[in-house]
């Protein structure tokens, strides 16, 4: 082998080493290598683990290039090969030196005729074996000892980047763990909350959709998942209306990176359906530029029913405690003003009969009469829709109160204005006061006129409805089960959702100063309340308003036994005690009973009535006395004399509140008590009565 020879193996080895950069390679081709320049036909390398001395072996290349020497592994026997001496071994004596180590090869002692071992610096060393004698007696150590040193040096490095490659492998194999771990617990938080989150790319369509989001909306979330989110769940408005992506709060988001916050919205099932929510939508920004959304949401359509519910309660709060303040308001001038109506009427009603029909002065007193009867009818509804004042209520046929008022509210309404009835139903029974009824469809008629202005039609119908549960839900109020409905309609200036809002209250009023006291849709409200009843109304700016009354239907079992009509009294000539501390009521009743043919004993207070009638004790029928005097009530008085005669019957007359009354126990429920103002008439009707 010339130098030419010797310098190209030692070039190829050179390349061989130098080109890998991984250990087991590298070995087992530096292997391949010598063995093809040294015709040995088989070998092994075998290193020392880094870190350890010589004895120790870690990594090795096994090659063989003849079959005939053997089935076995050399790697089980590398300690043994190691500890050979680092020579070129030829036959003979020279393996004999090595018997006892070549013996523990599962071969023939004499088949090994040639052994090279070459160190390779600290790292291993590298075995040759073979059954004949090498071609070359070339000095085969010195020849490869610079390739063995480059060898030891590129068996380094490789060491070295491996273990920087499996340090980096380790490290981003952790961080794929802790990532997925993280990206796990996300999910699953994700996945449990109530509130539904989306993911959105740039153009709108989902990248994520949570369990919650996937419910609420009624799709999976395979469905969702990489389709248009606009278009699949909010492309309506509450209205109906369609909602373009311009308009859209979530595009806007995507188009300008802004947060959108919306309280009250509506998203699209996929059956079609809406429902009410309010949402976050959030941008996801990459290096600044808009890489798509968030979108946090949550039904909130059972929060917002809730909320109309205690709205409407508020509402019904509010109002009570108006009416309430209306009613103590009344209630504390009821008495002043009954004590006044009582002498203005029962005087008028005496100077009516003592004037002829014929003279002129007679049409004076009608209009007193009619004007304090107006009065008195105020009072009575201001004590109603304030609940302070006791109803005189039987079974009445609906249909028959609109009829009976029907003349007068053409009267109120005017010739120009047409009024229309439509009953389609003959036979509503209620149980009803029917003048406060009445009073109900004069205010709604007067509503209406003014409304209306010059011409126009009013419309009033009355029918049978069923209330059930969906009505008390949308109007956050009611009872279910079987109710009269009066509707009134009129075509007038209608009205804006504010006025409406407040149409009830008292003291508010639309008219000018000094056309209107505000207190004629409340007294409406107050009677309809004490009537069991609801009312609402319904009207739009330019479209008229219709006032709807439910009122609740009789039974078969439920009807009440109506009244007989009243005759005129006849009157008497029994003694009545009569103790009344106004004189102008005092004069104008004791005058009212003489008429009728009673003998009227005075009193003007307690103590009065108690030393007359033990006067006149034997005499006296009945006893009619104010409830409250001054000195001594007239219960007080009362008490005093029936311990004197048990049995004496009494009347008792009040110009105080009904509930005032009973709630302090002056009259028992099983006394009469009579309410001023007081006709003459039905003074006398009720004494007739007690005395039969």
């Amino acid at each position: 082998m010339n130098r030419e020879q010797i310098l190209s193996i030692l070039y190829e080895m050179a390349i061989v080493i130098g080109g890998e950069t991984k250990v087991q390679p590298l070995l087992t081709k530096t292997l391949q290598r010598l063995l093809f320049h040294t015709s040995f036909p088989c070998g092994m390398v075998l290193l020392y683990p880094e870190g350890t001395s010589a004895g120790q072996t870690g990594s090795m290349a096994d090659i063989r290039l003849e079959t005939s020497i053997g089935d076995f592994e050399l790697s089980q026997y590398q300690g043994a090969l190691i500890r050979l001496p680092s020579a070129l071994l030829q036959g003979g004596a020279e393996l004999s030196e090595t018997a006892d180590l070549l013996s523990l090869l599962p071969c023939r002692r004499d088949y090994y005729r040639a052994f090279l071992k070459l160190p390779v610096s600290d790292c291993g060393v590298i075995l040759l074996l073979s059954s004949r004698l090498p071609d070359s007696n070339l000095p085969l150590t010195q020849l490869f000892q610079p390739v063995l040193g480059n060898f030891a040096k590129a068996i380094q490095l490789c060491r070295s980047n491996e273990a920087y490659t499996k340090s980096i492998i380790t490290e981003r194999l952790t961080a794929e763990t802790a990532l997925h771990d993280l990206s796990y617990r996300n999910t699953m938080i994700l996945d449990s909350v109530g509130e539904g989150i989306c993911g959105l790319d740039r153009d709108g369509n989902a990248t994520f959709v949570n369990p919650a989001a996937a419910k609420m909306l009624g799709f999976s979330q395979d469905e969702l998942l990489g389709g248009p989110l606009h278009h699949m769940l909010h492309h309506r408005t509450s209205g109906g209306d369609a909602l373009s992506l311009d308009q859209c709060p979530i595009s806007l988001t995507l188009r300008e990176g802004s947060r959108q916050q919306v309280f009250d919205d509506v998203f699209q099932r996929k059956d079609g359906s809406d429902f009410t929510v309010e949402y976050v939508c959030t941008p996801l920004r990459e290096n600044g530029a808009i890489e798509g959304a968030v979108i946090v949401f949550q039904d909130i359509t059972e929060r917002r029913r809730l909320e109309r519910e205690r709205e409407a309660l508020r509402g019904q709060l509010v109002q009570s405690q108006k009416m309430e303040a209306i009613g103590q308001l009344a209630g504390g001038i009821a008495h002043d003003f009954n004590n006044i109506l009582t002498v203005i009427m029962g005087f008028g009603n005496m100077l009516q009969k003592k004037i002829n029909e014929a003279d002129p002065l007679r049409g004076y007193a009608d209009h007193v009469i009619e004007a304090a009867e107006r009065a008195a009818h105020l009072t009575r509804s201001l004590l109603a829709f304030s609940r302070k004042q006791a109803m005189n209520p039987k079974t009445e046929k609906l249909n028959d109160i609109v009829r009976n008022v029907e003349k007068f509210l053409k009267r109120v309404i005017g010739e120009n204005i047409l009024l229309e009835t439509n009953f389609k139903e003959e036979d509503l029974l209620i149980l009803a006061d029917s003048n406060q009824i009445e009073q109900v469809l004069m205010n709604l008629a007067t509503n209406a006129r003014d409304a209306i202005g010059s011409e126009g039609r009013m419309i009033i119908q009355t029918e049978s409805v069923e209330l059930d549960d969906s009505f008390i839900k949308s109007h956050g109020y009611g009872k279910t089960g079987p109710f009269a409905l009066i509707s009134v309609t009129d075509n007038g200036m209608g009205m804006d959702k504010d006025t409406c809002a407040k149409i009830f209250d008292p003291f508010f009023t639309t008219k000018e100063t000094g056309k209107g006291t505000g207190l004629g849709m409340a007294i409406v409200y107050g009677i309809v309340k004490q009537h069991n009843g609801y009312i609402n109304v319904y009207s739009e700016p330019g479209h008229g308003t219709t006032f709807r009354i439910f009122l609740p239907l009789l039974t078969s079992g439920e009807v009440v036994a109506a009244k007989e009509v009243l005759r005129f009294p006849e009157g008497g000539t029994e003694t009545i005690l009569l103790a009344e501390d106004e004189p102008s009521i005092r004069s104008l009743l004791a005058t009212t009973l003489r008429d009728f043919g009673y003998t009227v004993i005075e009193a003007e207070d307690g103590n009065d009535a108690l030393e007359k009638f033990k006067e006149h004790q034997n005499d006296i029928h009945l006893l009619v006395f104010d409830v409250i005097m001054p000195k001594k009530s007239g219960t007080e008085t009362y008490e005093e004399i029936r311990a004197m005669r048990p049995g004496i019957k009494i009347l008792f007359l009040t110009g105080y509140t009904a509930d005032f009354i009973r709630s302090k126990g002056l009259v028992d429920d099983n006394q009469e008590l009579l309410m001023k103002p007081i006709f003459p008439v039905d003074l006398v009707r009720k004494i007739e009565e007690m005395l039969k």
